[in-house]
């Protein structure tokens, strides 16, 4: 059994492997974060880890089995050639989810928008070569922007029924932030479909549900691609 964890800035998400088979997957916050995946690692007998932690407060000490636990990070072989031009600066979460875009569509263009706090944009050409792609502010950061860097406008809660035409300043706001998040996805698809033949879109992250609802885009929605990513590269990397 396989055990991917990918550890972000406030929460861990993890999911267990039988081979490429994902069996259970769930998240937990960091307080109770070291018993959830320890119990894992018990109740599974868990023979490899891979862990993705961009937020440096997972400790190494949690697997004792040393020889079977892979910390992802550039150094780290990859079934994908990386043609990134700065790899130690490639969030972890990036590489991981583009390389479970490769293992869902071999041989196709793939282009896999992350949607959460930021949202990423990675594509893969049909040759399995990652080139690159682009960041965004998500929804909530474009919310706090406004807030933040102006002087009398207020802090508004994501709501995911915004009309077209706010009329008030939180729904003009509201309104600017997320029907401006669904054009800049949906323009960024079109241009790429425009760049690239037989292109596929995945779509994952923490704002998925919505904006899978949101997006008129031919996409394929996968909330574990980077969970299956990190489990491909433990593959790749202990076969």
């Amino acid at each position: 059994m396989n055990l991917s964890v990918d550890c972000g800035n406030t929460r861990i998400k993890f999911g267990v492997f039988n081979n490429r088979e994902l069996i259970e997957h769930g998240t937990s916050d960091y307080e109770d974060g070291m018993r959830v995946l320890t119990g894992l690692k018990e109740k599974y007998s868990i023979s490899q880890v891979i862990i993705s932690d961009v937020s440096g407060k997972l400790d190494d000490w949690l697997f004792s089995a040393k020889d079977s636990l892979i910390w992802l990070d550039h150094s780290v072989g990859l079934p994908i050639e990386n043609n990134y031009k700065t790899p130690k600066t490639l969030g972890n979460d990036r590489i991981a989810g583009v390389v479970g875009g490769y293992a869902k569509f071999p041989g196709k263009n793939v282009l896999v928008i992350d949607a959460g706090t930021c949202i990423t944009y990675d594509f893969l050409d049909a040759e399995g070569k990652y080139i690159g792609g682009a960041i965004s502010p998500g929804i909530e950061m474009r919310l706090k922007a406004m807030h933040t860097f102006t002087g009398k406008l207020p802090l508004v809660s994501f709501e995911k029924k915004i009309p077209l035409i706010g009329t008030n300043t939180v729904e003009c706001l509201q309104a600017g932030a997320i029907n401006g998040t669904i054009a800049e996805i949906e323009q960024t698809i079109v241009r790429y479909k425009d760049a690239f033949a037989d292109l596929e879109v995945v779509l994952t992250g923490g704002d998925l549900d919505f904006l899978a609802d949101a997006l008129k885009s031919n996409i394929f929605a996968d909330s574990f691609i980077v969970l299956k990513g990190l489990n491909e590269i433990l593959l790749y990397n202990t076969h």
